[in-house]
């Protein structure tokens, strides 16, 4: 969470998707085959996408601060990035 953050209620859908983004990439990493592994990282990489839907649309209903919601966003679109070079490099 950005430290931007702090003083404002992020919504819940957006912190239950990204937590579970995270169990799914952790998980991801104790699968034996780069298959698997590619198919927990899609997984992950939905959930990461839903997560920046929910919060973009938080923002634009006022529900987020602007500066909170753009420091949001800004670390999920880094997180869909990282995923994404790891999902082209297996």
């Amino acid at each position: 969470m950005p430290a931007v953050c702090l003083l404002d209620t992020v919504p819940d859908l957006v912190q239950k998707r990204q937590a579970r983004a995270c169990i799914v990439m952790a998980d991801a990493a104790m699968k034996s085959t780069a298959r698997r592994q590619k198919t927990r990282l899609h997984a992950a990489l939905g959930r990461l996408r839903g997560a920046l839907t929910a919060a973009t649309r938080a923002t634009k209903r006022g529900r987020l601060s602007p500066d909170c919601g753009l420091a949001l966003q800004r670390e999920l679109r880094d997180d869909i990035a990282r995923v994404t070079a790891l999902l082209a490099s297996l």
